[in-house]
């Protein structure tokens, strides 16, 4: 199964989702959710009900659910590197856009589509952060890389040209996929100028876990 699969689902699950949203919107857009005080505002909105979210639920007994399922039950249903391993990241991502549960060709097929996107980083992302003074903390060093990725942006150049705002989703999602495939990479390199070591230049055939793990310089 092609890597495009994640597109094509998606494709087919967002105008559904889209009319559920415009349904609830129409049939409950006045309703009041929370009262909210001014301790909680002065607190950080601590506590405030102001987000619709779907991907997890964070409980304080429980744990984290994703999409419904609990930790324990997606090291058991979701698709796995090797033999009894733990869940590969790929499907967790497709869990998290999609909410269903990947099958292994699905995630296989994700797996090629981000090793093929993650091959070079751009050469001024490379020269910025080899020149990013020693000392730096590394999520700082993070952050600006990836906002010197802007330039490799699909959904910059689309929303230029004035692409129509339905298309938006699916240049947000090429994006993603996108700086997905160059994280490992960029944490790469990043970590051997912080710390020194012998620099990793492939993650060959692995899977999106192993490789960030490799070019780390752990195997």
């Amino acid at each position: 199964m092609s890597a495009a699969s994640l597109l094509e689902r998606l494709r087919e699950l967002v105008p559904a989702r889209g009319k559920e949203i415009a349904s609830l919107r129409k049939a409950h857009g006045k309703t009041v959710v929370d009262h909210v005080t001014l301790e909680q505002i002065l607190g950080g909105m601590r506590g405030i009900k102001c987000m619709l979210w779907e991907t997890s639920q964070l409980d304080a007994l429980e744990g984290i659910r994703m999409r419904g399922y609990t930790l324990p039950e997606l090291r058991a249903k979701l698709p796995s590197a090797v033999s009894g391993g733990e869940p590969m990241a790929e499907g967790v991502f497709w869990l998290l856009l999609t909410g269903e549960l990947p099958s292994e060709a699905e995630v296989a097929g994700l797996a090629q589509d981000l090793r093929a996107r993650g091959g070079v980083l751009p050469a001024h992302v490379e020269a910025a952060i080899r020149a990013f003074p020693k000392g730096m903390h590394p999520m700082t060093q993070l952050s600006s890389a990836l906002l010197a990725l802007q330039t490799e942006s699909a959904f910059a150049k689309a929303y230029a040209a004035g692409v129509h705002k339905r298309q938006l989703w699916e240049l947000a999602l090429e994006d993603s996929l996108s700086l997905l495939a160059l994280l490992p990479r960029v944490c790469g390199l990043i970590y051997r100028c912080t710390y020194g070591g012998r620099e990793l230049h492939s993650t060959g055939e692995l899977d999106y876990a192993a490789g960030l793990a490799r070019m780390l310089g752990f195997d």
